[in-house]
């Protein structure tokens, strides 16, 4: 009976447990005048578990943001991923967006000053 029930357990697990994974995130952040603006890039997982990364964009604006990996425990297999990406720059309005899928993005962003 404890095998059969180990067996049950482990059966219902093995449903569980699911590693999502976000997209990696790539682009410019420029200002109106289409120069270079150096930002704070954060990609947050905003599934169950909240986790994220950040980076501060190069001189010329360009960032890159790896995946995020999040193991997360849920009954139901099929989880719809959701990530966000937000941009900030000092003078500047914050950027957010949905990454929406599992494959790389690439997205360049104009910055508004305030």
């Amino acid at each position: 009976m404890k095998k059969i029930f180990i067996l049950g357990f482990m059966l219902f697990l093995h449903g569980c447990a699911i590693v999502e994974v976000s997209p990696s995130v790539e682009g410019r952040v420029v200002n109106e005048d289409g120069q270079p603006v150096v930002a704070t890039v954060v990609l947050r997982h905003n599934r169950f578990v909240e986790k994220s990364t950040a980076q501060t964009t190069d001189s010329n604006g360009y960032y890159m943001l790896k995946k995020l990996r999040v193991l997360t425990f849920t009954p139901i297999s099929a989880t719809r991923l959701s990530s966000t990406v937000s941009i900030s720059a000092p003078g500047y309005k914050a950027v957010e967006f949905d990454t929406g899928s599992y494959k790389a993005l690439v997205r360049d962003v104009q910055l508004e000053s305030e």
